[in-house]
């Protein structure tokens, strides 16, 4: 949760950013309301993307059946094979005999 004028608060459905003018900020807080300015609603994109990074940050593999089973929305063939395409100049594929697919920078 971010606190003060401007900050930012990443929740699980997304992000919002408080008043920006410090004076409005305050002026805000003293009438009891939340000092939203703005907000950013997450996509199932962006929740995809976020979880894939997360994976690979954390655990330097990420299994991308799994992640297309959990946000394949449209269960769309191939789906996050496709969106992963667009990625592909700077990213060579290589599938583990257990069927995980892992990324390796080029």
């Amino acid at each position: 949760m971010g606190l003060g004028s401007s900050s930012i608060s990443s929740l699980p459905e997304g992000y919002v950013q408080n008043i920006t003018n410090t004076p409005e900020y305050f002026e805000s807080l003293k009438r009891n309301k939340i000092p939203i300015f703005r907000g950013y609603e997450f996509k199932n994109k962006d929740k995809m993307y976020g979880t894939i990074i997360r994976n690979l940050m954390c655990y330097l593999t990420v299994d991308l059946h799994e992640m297309n089973e959990k946000f394949n929305e449209k269960n769309e063939q191939n789906f996050l094979f496709k969106e992963l395409l667009e990625l592909q100049p700077k990213w060579s594929w290589k599938e583990h005999l257990k069927k995980k697919v892992y990324l390796v920078w080029k």
